[in-house]
């Protein structure tokens, strides 16, 4: 993997944020990142979805909108007031 992408959505299916990072090769074994999105999102839930690309180009979209359901069921949090 060469790349990640990290969106947010509202709601309403609005794309609310977007984080796009690199990741160190070769990557073996579990994925973790960080983002702090309290600071400036009203409150209500959101739901996430990423984008995995590979060095070769080619793209695995999960939660997002025409892209692959996430495993496990929608990845949801909640911004409270």
């Amino acid at each position: 993997m060469d790349q990640l992408s990290i969106y947010a959505y509202d709601s309403s299916g609005n794309q609310v944020f977007e984080q796009f990072g690199g990741v160190s090769s070769p990557l073996t074994g579990q994925l973790q990142t960080f983002f702090n999105l309290s600071e400036f999102l009203p409150a209500g839930t959101y739901t996430v979805g990423f984008t995995l690309t590979d060095e070769g180009g080619l793209s695995t979209s999960y939660g997002t909108p025409g892209g692959q359901p996430m495993p496990g069921g929608p990845l949801q949090f909640t911004v409270t007031p």
